[in-house]
Formats: C-alpha cells, structure tokens, sequence
C-alpha cells in the first residue's frame, strides 16, 4: 500500500459514505459548539466538555462497528454519545438537567447514558470505565 487513496478502507467507501461521515463529524461540531455557547453564557450549569476538534473519532470508530457493538468511553464523550445514535435533543437535555435528558437530568455532562444504542456511558472519573468495559467484554456485552 503505497498512497492513503489505495488503503482499503478508502477503497471501500463510496463518495456518498464520504459525505455522510462529514456530516456526522459536522453534526457533533455543531452541537458542541452551541452547547459551548450555552455553558460560557451561562445558560447551563455544572460542566460542558466538548471535544471539539476530535469528531473524527468516534464518527470513525462507528462506522467500522457493526449494530451489536458496544460502546462506552471516558469523560469527553458527547461525541461518542452521538455517533452511537444517541438524540441531540437527549443529550442536551442532560446538560441541562432536564427530565428528558437521557438520564433523566441527573447525569450530567460526565454521566452520558443510552443502553438502547449500546452506548454504556461517558464517565468522570480517570479510568472509571475500564472496569466496566473490561467487565463487559469477558461477558461478552
């Protein structure tokens, strides 16, 4: 393999694959830059943690994940929330704290949740979700 163009995974996906991964990478750019305008305008509380420069990372993790792959990550994981599948309107609702938030508001920013994507959750915490990951691996998820 000489050139990123004859790699395989760029042979695989067609143009409008492409395009679909830019807008998914676009997507979480804008929702994390409004919730970044929300949260230093003081609309919101507790903490906002954007990874804004990074969505090429979960949109390229999921689009080589099959349905029944599992996915949980650690503290910037708005993301990851989202490229799994998770509703914008959820996950802002959960930095706000609103009942309809995808854990009901008492989450939070580091507390992202969606077991119906598969997504086992963004933690807080320094290596909180290795062993639930780990766990979840042996089993088999």
């Amino acid at each position: 393999m000489s050139t990123y163009r004859e790699h395989p995974i760029n042979r695989d996906l067609t143009a409008e694959d492409k395009i679909d991964l830019f807008r998914q990478m676009v997507r979480i750019r804008r929702f994390e830059l409004e919730g970044l305008r929300c949260y230093t305008g003081g609309k919101m509380g507790g903490f906002f943690v954007p990874d804004i420069g990074q969505e090429s990372i979960p949109v390229g993790v999921r689009s080589i994940m099959g349905p029944e792959d599992h996915t949980i990550c650690g503290w910037r994981g708005i993301g990851h929330a989202i490229a799994a599948g998770m509703s914008m309107d959820a996950c802002m609702a959960e930095h706000y704290g609103k009942a309809t938030g995808c854990c009901k508001g008492k989450g939070g920013a580091m507390s992202l949740f969606d077991p119906e994507h598969r997504f086992w959750g963004a933690y807080g915490l320094a290596a909180a979700h290795t062993p639930i990951a780990a766990g979840g691996g042996r089993r088999g998820a």
